[in-house]
């Protein structure tokens, strides 16, 4: 029997692709500051580096909590105030920060809200383009130029591609009226490797087989998710809705090849 998990997210903001990296008034670069340290979790994988030191430190993290050629990232720290479109005592219907993963992936703009992460003040967080099976490196550079998101019904990679990553040296954040924050990343082959490694090990904790796992051609689709989200609205704190707070809710769901449900968690 081929058990096979379903991840459902509401998720923080929203991807839409843009051209190129816009002109920037000023960059600031920041260097690593520590080594690469991985969080084999529970429920999740995390990889986070900070960058900078002092009034500039920067901490960026990738996540995933299921296999899959996309991650989640975020960046938190102080100088990302400046590249707010107000500033932190402000607020705006919508913000955009373009986003690229260079130079092996295309620049794009990503929709925002509010956030913060601990001491670390603002935050940015989002997901990279993602490549399916189908698709070579010049095909997927090509469509992600256009939309980072995968045709619907395509079969995504079930796994961060160390080769894409071994191209990727540096990450961007920037806003075109205001400047740039560039982390110097160092390559980013090893730590997908790492990353692989550590959600093979999370797949077996699920009593599944990671190697079956990424042969999989087709996965479950969710058919009541309006309903999930409603039922998650309904028990939203009633403080952060009238604060228009968001959050991102990952909902776990293992499935039989039937596609009857054999267990349900939300991981933190």
């Amino acid at each position: 029997m081929v058990r096979t998990p379903v991840i459902a997210s509401l998720v923080l903001g929203a991807l839409i692709v843009c051209p190129a990296a816009a002109q920037d008034k000023a960059t600031l670069v920041l260097q690593p500051s520590s080594q690469w340290q991985l969080d084999m979790g529970e429920h999740r994988c995390r990889l986070a580096r900070t960058f900078g030191t002092g009034a500039s430190e920067t901490l960026f993290y990738i996540e995933q909590f299921n296999p899959s050629a996309r991650f989640s990232y975020g960046v938190a720290g102080p100088s990302l105030y400046d590249l707010r479109i107000t500033n932190k005592f402000q607020r705006l219907p919508e913000r955009k920060v373009e986003v690229q993963f260079g130079p092996a992936l295309p620049g794009y703009e990503q929709s925002y809200e509010d956030a913060s992460l601990g001491d670390l003040g603002a935050a940015i967080m989002g997901y990279g383009p993602v490549q399916t099976v189908f698709e070579t490196k010049e095909e997927f550079e090509g469509r992600a130029a256009k939309n980072p998101e995968p045709a619907e019904g395509s079969r995504e990679l079930r796994e961060l591609d160390a080769e894409t990553g071994k191209a990727i040296s540096w990450l961007s954040l920037s806003s075109p009226r205001i400047g740039t924050v560039k982390l110097e990343l160092g390559g980013m082959e090893a730590p997908f490797k790492a990353m692989n490694f550590c959600m093979d090990d999370l797949v077996k904790t699920w009593g599944l087989d990671p190697e079956q796992q990424k042969q999989i051609q087709k996965f479950p689709v969710w058919l009541n998710d309006e309903k999930i989200v409603r039922s998650i609205q309904r028990n939203y704190p009633a403080q952060a809705l009238r604060g228009g707070r968001m959050a991102r809710f990952n909902i776990r769901v293992i499935v039989d090849e039937e596609g009857r449900p054999e267990s349900c968690q939300q991981p933190i």
